[in-house]
């Protein structure tokens, strides 16, 4: 708990008057002018007696969600609870809600009683918001003194940025973007699965000897492809890569959902946003992103290409996301970063704008205008991937 004492400006108007009148009043023998002086000056300590007070309070910050989706209402609940041994008198409680003060009056209390107020939190924009700490002001009646009384510590609220459902062709098991198998093949990359009835066309090195011996019929093995394709995404952070905040918020948006929907199905993810974020849970993913700001300053996307050749140098899929402003020179530069064994695609993120998707030897780039068009994104690749 921590307080402080300020006096208003006409506080401080008393405190320069009243000692000049004394002295001015000793002096001069003006009688009027020493009284003056007194009075102001008693006045004065009297204000300070008044607002120091005897009010203690137990104050406490709750949100009714800690996570919450862009745009979703939400609030935080300040529960004030009377400490003192005698009835207190009515006081101002301020609480910062993000960079806004929200104040409500408490009123005057007896032992033991309490007063709740609920503060709406803003979530129109991807943010940590910040709640607290809840501070009580007290004032004399006559406004020369202000004392304000800090009795409770900080609450952070997550406004999470809008994700979909990803393309399942853009992340999965064993296949590429367009869903094919993958070229490379070893047998280390297989685990048996189960014995079925021999078909013509079978290898016959899969062939289960010992069960086709003990049943009498041809049975194969059937093994699993157990190899996983290790994804890296990354997020242009140049600001001169977007052409404003809608531009950004779609870029955080469309990667946000790849990323997520990656960490859900448990595949091997990387996620590069200016730093390395952490991957352990979609949760702890989202919550990362909501301090993202390419606004603050950061590398470029062909920057941070070449971050991520360095930090998985194995990737099978690596997806550049980056806003309108980023010439396809410098997006298509992004991409030859990263080795050529590499599935490369770029998402170049234009609010308003319809699809569009090119591609150059095995490098794709779509043009984005709406995150509500990501599932619908995987045939219009593979078209453009068999061109």
């Amino acid at each position: 708990m921590r307080s402080d004492h300020t006096l208003t400006r006409l506080g401080y108007g008393v405190a320069i008057t009243g000692p000049i009148g004394v002295v001015l009043g000793v002096l001069t023998g003006w009688v009027e002018a020493l009284a003056a002086g007194v009075s102001l000056i008693t006045a004065l300590v009297v204000a300070e007696l008044q607002a120091r007070g005897v009010a203690s309070y137990h104050v406490e910050i709750t949100a009714s969600t800690l996570r919450v989706a862009l745009g979703e209402a939400t609030s935080a609940r300040v529960s004030v609870v009377s400490r003192s041994r005698r009835r207190v008198s009515a006081s101002i409680v301020e609480v910062m809600v993000g960079d806004r003060l929200s104040a409500f009056e408490v009123p005057a209390l007896r032992p033991g009683a309490g007063h709740v107020a609920e503060l709406e939190v803003p979530t129109h924009h991807r943010a940590v918001v910040t709640v607290g700490p809840a501070t009580t002001v007290r004032t004399d009646a006559l406004g020369l003194v202000r004392r304000r009384r800090v009795w409770s510590g900080r609450t952070s609220i997550f406004v999470h940025p809008r994700t979909v459902s990803a393309p399942a062709a853009v992340s999965g098991q064993v296949r590429d973007l367009e869903g094919r198998a993958l070229s490379a093949f070893a047998e280390a990359n297989l685990a048996f699965h189960a014995l079925r009835a021999y078909t013509p066309g079978d290898d016959v090195r899969r062939i289960h000897w010992r069960s086709t011996a003990r049943t009498g019929r041809v049975v194969v093995r059937q093994d699993e492809d157990v190899r996983r394709t290790r994804t890296a995404l990354v997020l242009a952070m140049d600001e001169q890569e977007y052409r404003g905040r809608r531009d950004i918020e779609l870029a955080v948006s469309v990667f946000a959902s790849i990323a997520a929907m990656e960490v859900r199905e448990g595949r091997g993810v990387v996620a590069v946003a200016g730093r390395e974020l952490p991957v352990q849970t979609p949760t702890a993913l989202l919550d990362a992103l909501c301090a993202v700001d390419p606004r603050a300053g950061g590398e470029s996307s062909q920057r941070a290409a070449s971050v991520v050749r360095r930090i998985v140098p194995d990737a099978s899929l690596v997806v550049v996301v980056t806003g309108a402003a980023a010439p396809p020179a410098q997006v298509r530069a992004a991409l030859s970063h990263i080795p050529g064994s590499s599935r490369r695609v770029a998402i170049v993120c234009r609010p308003g704008a319809g699809v569009t998707v090119r591609s150059w030897g095995a490098d794709v780039m779509v043009r984005l205008g709406d995150l509500s068009e990501l599932p619908g994104l995987t045939r219009r690749i593979s078209a453009a991937s068999v061109e």
